[in-house]
This record gives C-alpha cells, structure tokens and sequence, in this order.
C-alpha cells in the first residue's frame, strides 16, 4: 500500500477521533448546525438513509447519535470500501486502502434504529488530504439534478486542446448529465474514445445516425439511475408531422434518455435543430440553386434567376425549427418529469409572428428556464459570436416547483474567459457556450 495514503488516511482518523472527543463537549443536534458560509457537502436524513450531495471527494466522517442508531453499514461508504463503526454514541468511517467517495450525490449509509434528524448530532467529515469539510444540513434532499448542454463544434476542432478543455469544464463543474451536440458520427473516432476515458467516471451514451451526432454522459449514484434510451421519433412511429417529412423536420432525431432521479423517472431529451435562416418564418415551398443565393417562391422563376447548377426546392429553416417546437408541444407528454435542451438554433425573444417557440412559450405545460438570460444582457448569451442565445433548457410543469426553489440555477458558463479571446476560444474549443442547470428536489 502506498505509505503517503496511510500517512493521509492515519491523519484523517486522528482528526475523527480528536474531533469527536470534542464534539462530545457540544450539545448542539442536527439541526442546530451552525456552518460555514463556504460550504462543500450538503447532508439530509431521509428516513433511515443519511444522504449527501458533495463537491468535494469524502474520505473519513463521524457523528455523535444518543442511543437512536444501533447499527450503521450499506451506502456508497461502503461501495467504496469504507470501514465503518458504530457504538452507542457514535459512528465512524474511513478506509485505510485510500479510497474516497467520489464528489457527487447518494446514500451515505443506512443507519438502524429509530433514527431523527434530533438524535444526530456533531458531524465530522474530511478528505482525502485530512482537511475538514464545511458542510451544511438540510431539511429537504439536497441531491440537486445538474444538467449541462453544450454544441462542441465538430468536436474535437483542435484535437487533444479541445478534449483536455471539455473534461477539465465537466471536471469543474461536475454536472450528473451532460448532453452534447456536433459529436463525431462514428462511435469509435479517436477523439471520443480519448474524451470517454477523460470522463471515466461517467457512461455514455450515442446517436450515431446523423451526420453530426448526439450523445450523453450521465453519472449514477444511489439516487440517479440509468434506466433506458432511445431515438424519440422513432420511439413515436411518426414519419409525418403538418404534412412534412419528419426527417425533414429534424435532421438529427432527438436522442432521449431516460433516468430515474428518487425514485421517479426524469426524460432529458438532446436536440439540435437546423440552423440558419433570415429570421422570418415562410411555410411555402421555396426553391434555390445555391446556398449562397436568393431563394423564389417558384422554380421557374428561380431558374431564370440563377448563375450556377439547377434548382432544387427546400423548406425554410424558421419553419423546420417552428414545426420541431410545434411536434415537441403535441408529442411530450406534460404529465412526465421531462428536460428538453440543446442547440435549438433561435431565439426566445422574437416577435410572436416569427418565434419559432411561441407554441411552448404560450402553453402552461412548458417552461423555459433560461428566458431571464435570452432577455438580458448579450455578454451571457450562449452564441456571442452573433450575438444570440440559441442554447435552451426547456422543462415540463412537474419539475416547475424544482426550477423555482431558491437553491435551483441556470447560467450560460463562461469557458471562453479562460482564453486570451473569444476568437481563441472558438478555434481550440466551440463557438457555443454550454448551459447549465441545477434543479433542487
């Protein structure tokens, strides 16, 4: 065994035991906590579990208890190899072989008994350097459901820049799921093999049947769990919405994933939507001979105003993006706890004759939760390079009362201040910033 981990880990205890020697001189429970501001671990007794929601690795906690706990084991302590020792007044855990309970959330350990938020009291944690944790108690799960979405533009643009940057992002801020768009179409590509074994902790999840693919990681814990995913359209067996092909309408079928966040199932749905346009919705059939050129309401009067090639007839890209919003606000069920995010490619703000999600923003059953960012000032948008914020986070009424408790957020991060320039930025990672979300229980 490594003797710097035994010296670490010997540390630890020393603190334990000193500390809970101390402790015991208090008489302050569990809910007459009293922590730091600057706190990293959060804690909340849910019947006989002891859960946690920590930025910070675990390697060693103690409490003092009067009598309530008569046993105390199971848990991601003991997943992660923890010795753990109860007594008549106190329990203890820590491993000797070095290991740690990953930042991130779950069940601590169960504790036998008649166990009350009352009856517990003097909390110790520290880790993996021996340093005390500040920690706060809470009256409610403190297991928030993190989500980020991030375009990584034709990832990985500059190679092995592009993969250590993304992971030291997902490092900081350690979402539970994050939802990427413009990933490699092939499951095997170098980059995403290098950026999954960065991401170690997390499994992953692909759409590998578009050009510019989706995909998912997502981390587990003892109350987040994997339960399935699935291309939604296919899922719905529709090949024709409002007298369009469907594939027409997405060129990337959304990629579902479907979890189960306490014990209740959560459906996170990855879009990216056709971009481009001039801003205004045209429902006809409109025909061009060039990308770069005019588009006619006629191929005949396309052809007789066209320089190069033949004309081929195409449909707007406000109208696709409308159709997506309007099949999405006809399909999602709004009774189910549901997350739609991505690069939608449009704005929140424009007026009702050319909002492409003016059907969502009117309805009761959808919410958007970035709209104080769409509204407010362009340095926070997620495509400044436009400028514009084209990167959504869209949630159902069942998860609304989540949204707005006070320990729930929603930010565009940014990653880019960490570079000389935003144009430095955008040629090492993407032009998108990513979106994150927090959602308390």
């Amino acid at each position: 065994m490594n003797i710097v981990k035994i010296a670490k880990h010997l540390i630890i205890i020393i603190i334990l035991v000193f500390s809970l020697d101390s402790c015991t001189k208090e008489s302050n429970n569990m809910m007459d906590s009293n922590q730091s501001e600057n706190t990293g671990l959060c804690i909340y007794l849910n019947g006989n579990s002891l859960e946690y929601y920590s930025d910070i690795p675990i390697a060693g906690f103690q409490f003092n208890h009067n009598g309530c706990v008569t046993n105390a084991s199971g848990g991601d302590a003991s997943s992660n190899g923890f010795s753990i020792s109860s007594s008549e007044s106190a329990v203890v855990g820590f491993s000797l072989m070095g290991n740690v309970i990953s930042a991130g959330s779950g069940v601590l350990l169960q504790l036998d008994g008649t166990v009350t938020s009352n009856c517990l009291s003097n909390f110790v944690f520290s880790d993996a350097n021996g340093v005390e944790i500040d920690f706060e108690i809470n009256s409610s799960p403190c297991q928030s459901l993190s989500v980020m979405t991030w375009n990584i533009e034709n990832f990985p643009k500059s190679g092995l820049l592009t993969i250590e940057h993304v992971a030291s992002t997902v490092a900081k801020y350690n979402p539970d799921i994050i939802a990427l768009q413009e990933m490699p179409d092939n499951i095997n590509h170098d980059g995403l093999t290098l950026l999954r074994e960065a991401l170690s902790d997390y499994s992953f999840v692909f759409d590998q049947n578009s050009f510019i693919s989706l995909a998912f990681f997502y981390k587990e814990s003892s109350l987040l769990e994997y339960v399935d995913h699935f291309d939604m359209v296919n899922s719905l067996n529709v090949d024709q919405f409002n007298g369009m092909n469907i594939d027409n309408i997405f060129l990337r079928h959304p990629l579902t994933l479907h979890m189960r966040w306490h014990g209740e199932d959560v459906f996170i749905i990855n879009n990216h939507l056709k971009c481009c346009g001039d801003g205004a919705i045209q429902t006809e059939l409109l025909y061009e001979c060039d990308e770069t050129e005019y588009r006619y309401l006629t191929s005949s009067e396309c052809s007789a105003n066209c320089s190069m090639g033949d004309c081929f007839s195409t449909y707007d890209e406000e109208y696709r993006r409308l159709l997506a919003s309007q099949f999405m606000e006809t399909h999602l069920n709004a009774d189910d706890k549901i997350i739609m995010l991505g690069d939608l490619n449009d704005e929140l703000t424009d007026d009702q004759a050319d909002n492409v999600f003016w059907d969502l923003l009117e309805s009761d059953n959808f919410i958007f939760t970035d709209m104080s960012i769409a509204e407010g000032n362009s340095d926070y948008w997620s495509f400044p390079s436009y400028p514009s914020h084209i990167d959504h986070i869209m949630i159902t009424s069942p998860l609304e009362s989540s949204f707005n408790n006070t320990e729930s957020s929603i930010e565009v991060l940014t990653v880019d201040l960490e570079f000389m320039n935003w144009d430095e930025y955008d040629f090492l990672v993407s032009d998108h910033r990513p979106v994150f979300i927090k959602l308390a229980y």
